[in-house]
């Protein structure tokens, strides 16, 4: 796993959360239908100590505009 450090997903059991989370891994959990490009242009624009700011499980909300 030294190459993964976050994995997006919509549903997880808490078998794969609780392993992956004890390797170091982030989970940001997003709704059905969230178009999957926003999402990695989120993660994909923070600065390092941003990303570090994640917690190791996150729900990515969107916002209301």
């Amino acid at each position: 796993m030294s190459d993964v450090d976050l994995i997006i997903a919509g549903e997880a059991c808490r078998t794969s959360i609780e392993y992956f989370t004890s390797e170091g891994v982030k989970f940001i959990f997003a709704d059905s239908g969230e178009p999957i490009r926003e999402i990695v242009e989120f993660v994909s624009s923070l600065e390092y100590d941003e990303y570090d700011k994640i917690p190791k499980i996150a729900r990515l909300q969107k916002r209301e505009e």
